[in-house]
């Protein structure tokens, strides 16, 4: 919820900026982090009624969903959202299967220009099959309020977060299905990829004689983090897009070309697969890596307790192993059942904190959980004491111990008496013990009289 009301905030900060200069055609609209929101605006208009619906090649049954639904894919993903005004028909019957064929087109274009990456899209397991994960929200304002605005995003993110729909990591895909004031804009898109935030609007009131497929990808590629500071073909005044070639699918205006005429960075020397020593959105970690072995990390659970990561919908009670994208750092979190406390790391993570990079290597964690304490019981047989930190038993005693401590205890006789010898968890004839509290343990001390 912070990272959510953080992305506004700066969509707020940077749209007072940019209203003290004229509106140009794809001129950045807000931002997030340090990245600018830009606008994919009509180019030529064109007095065709559109381009022919695609065709979904694949099953579809999917359902729309309430919340965001436990993901099946491992790895950071695009969420979708279907958004609609309070007022304004739902047309997911007919929206929601469009939107699965836009992404089965992306995916099969990206696919097309660089066989060794594809974004992954958040998908669950529906009756027919790996279905798009597609949040429907109901947002609390009408059409005319959000036709008011000159930058809808803000406001509809706000909804969205009110809605329940939170984005503390990961990136939106909204397509929001009512009009904005600008009808000549197709889509906006935003990101932040150090903080792995971003949001993605396609206004599907507008536009509609333009590949929507084309302005979602245009609009995904600004959430990933194009067009990167160095980038050598800006725009003139729009730093956002390139313009080394209007077959490039980040050229600032949405002409009738379809996503298949598009190419993925045209020269691939500005913001994909390139040389340079700028950001690569081509190193993005939304994008599943197709050349590279993933990597095993298996996760053990010692104890009651679940590890997992809730962004990626993994969760473990007993022993799993999963398989991962390479060159990402997933961080895992351990959360104690009930009566229980988490001790700490064992295998690549150590201490309280564990956040592995999965490079390729296997990779194997441990998750330790414990009562809060254990029982000791000591045991000095003849005449003596057993002695620890804030505690002396000279007859049999049991002491609750906090899980997992490590004592040192000493074995005292009285006078006429010496100390011969540890049995149980202490062994040997040294008077002191050094005893790691693992579990319930039991300190046998023997005195014997002196000669």
């Amino acid at each position: 919820m912070l990272a959510v009301r953080f992305l506004i905030a700066l969509l707020a900060t940077f749209v007072t900026l940019v209203t003290l200069v004229p509106l140009v055609a794809a001129w950045p609209a807000s931002g997030v982090g340090d990245r600018a929101e830009y606008r994919s605006v009509l180019g030529e208009r064109s007095s065709a009624d559109g381009p022919s619906p695609r065709a979904l090649t694949g099953a579809y049954c999917a359902e729309p969903g309430n919340a965001d639904r436990a993901p099946v894919g491992l790895g950071p993903a695009i969420h979708i959202a279907y958004a609609i005004p309070s007022d304004a028909p739902d047309l997911f019957s007919s929206v929601g299967p469009s939107i699965a064929a836009d992404v089965e087109a992306i995916e099969a274009w990206w696919r097309r220009e660089d066989p060794g990456r594809v974004p992954r899209f958040d998908r669950y397991r529906a009756p027919c099959g790996l279905q798009l994960d597609v949040t429907r929200v109901r947002l609390s304002e009408t059409t005319r309020y959000y036709e008011r605005f000159a930058v809808q995003t803000e406001m509809i993110l706000e909804d969205l977060e009110r809605s329940g729909l939170e984005s503390d990591s990961g990136i939106q895909l909204v397509y929001y299905g009512g009009p904005i004031a600008d009808p000549d804009v197709c889509g906006a898109g935003a990101g932040d990829p150090e903080q792995m935030i971003g949001h993605t609007v396609v206004f599907l009131a507008h536009c509609t004689d333009r590949d929507r497929a084309r302005i979602a990808t245009h609009e995904i590629l600004h959430t990933l983090g194009a067009l990167p500071t160095g980038a050598p073909h800006p725009c003139p005044g729009d730093e956002g897009h390139p313009c080394d070639g209007d077959r490039d699918v980040l050229w600032p205006k949405v002409d009738l070309r379809s996503l298949e005429e598009t190419v993925l960075d045209l020269g691939r020397d500005d913001y994909y697969g390139h040389a340079g020593r700028w950001d690569d959105v081509r190193d993005s970690a939304f994008l599943r890596r197709l050349d590279e072995p993933q990597t095993r990390l298996s996760l053990a659970v010692a104890g009651r307790g679940t590890v997992g990561s809730s962004r990626y919908g993994l969760s473990c009670r007993t022993q799993c192993a999963t398989r991962w994208d390479a060159r990402i750092t997933l961080t895992i979190d351990a959360e104690p059942d009930a009566g229980m406390r988490f001790v700490g790391w064992r295998g690549a993570c150590e201490g309280k904190v564990c956040r592995v990079p999965l490079r390729g290597a296997p990779v194997a964690v441990t998750a330790v959980f414990a009562p809060p304490t254990y029982p000791l019981a000591l045991r000095p047989t003849g005449s003596g004491s057993i002695r620890g930190e804030n505690f002396v038993c000279a007859a049999t005693c049991i002491r609750d111990v906090p899980s997992f401590k490590r004592l040192r205890l000493r074995a005292v006789p009285r006078a006429g008496w010496r100390f011969a010898r540890w049995s149980g968890a202490c062994a040997g004839v040294s008077p002191t013990c050094a005893l790691a509290m693992n579990g319930p343990e039991t300190a046998h001390a023997v005195f014997v009289r002196t000669a």
